[in-house]
């Protein structure tokens, strides 16, 4: 196939059906990114337009065991006998299962401190060794409840596109070439003989004896040749496409909810 008759063929790389489903691969992914923060913002709104002790029921027994660790690493301190005493929750709740003592202002510290208050609603702490961690947890929910209605009074969180580049090419390059080669080789082939004659007139040898001789030479050649004709059709066809797309941060108000 010749170079001409390859490049006949490029329409069937479908170069313009590449280029389309760039750019809506790209404008879909966009798209799909930009639904999926709407439905995680909506997941959020839904879960702190409820009230908080419904929260706390429905949070606090997910609390992962990393997070009850880092609050019960934290300390409170508590008045008795007129010194400041500093406590860590972990040593209250480790006392507390042992069946070892706790100062009873220590207990009142906690109390006070893991009291929630939901409105007309109280949710009081047990200080106990069957209550003192269920109360940890609720004090847990109750943070995450508080940090995300504060999330969502900034509004919604997003990213969107500054600017962007859909970029594609197509690379074609053909060449075809031929040529002949000949090869020639020569044979040469040489023969001499001999002839003899005459009598004995005298002399000596042959001048003496009157011989008389003759040389006759026969050459023979042979020319080959060998020809080759050589037919070169390259074709290279490169498809590229390239995507730049520039984010930044927005938000979208909570207010414009309303």
């Amino acid at each position: 196939m010749s170079a001409i008759q390859i490049a006949s063929q490029v329409d069937k790389i479908k170069f313009p059906e590449f280029t389309a489903s760039l750019i809506t691969g790209v404008f879909d992914a966009i798209t799909a990114n930009q639904i999926k923060q709407m439905a995680a913002y909506t997941e959020m709104l839904s879960k702190v337009s409820k009230s908080l002790t419904s929260f706390i029921n429905e949070a606090k027994d997910d609390i992962t065991s990393g997070e009850l660790l880092e609050f019960l690493s934290n300390t409170f301190s508590y008045e008795k006998g007129g010194n400041i005493k500093t406590m860590q929750y972990g040593e209250v709740y480790d006392k507390l299962q042992n069946g070892q003592a706790v100062d009873n202002e220590a207990k009142s510290e906690l109390t006070s401190e893991l009291t929630i208050k939901d409105g007309s609603n109280t949710i009081t702490p047990s200080i106990t060794k069957a209550g003192f961690l269920d109360a940890v947890k609720s004090r847990i929910a109750e943070n995450k409840y508080k940090l995300l209605r504060d999330m969502m009074k900034l509004g919604y969180q997003k990213l969107v596109v500054k600017d962007g580049v859909v970029e594609t090419k197509l690379e074609f390059f053909t060449q075809q070439y031929e040529y002949d080669v000949e090869n020639t080789s020569e044979f040469e082939r040489k023969n001499r003989s001999w002839g003899f004659g005459g009598s004995f007139k005298g002399g000596f040898l042959g001048g003496i004896l009157g011989i008389n001789g003759g040389i006759s030479n026969t050459e023979t050649k042979v020319s080959t040749v060998n020809t080759s004709k050589i037919d070169i059709s390259n074709t290279t066809v490169d498809i590229f496409g390239h995507v730049k797309v520039n984010f930044k941060s927005d938000f979208f108000p909570l207010a414009n909810f309303q």
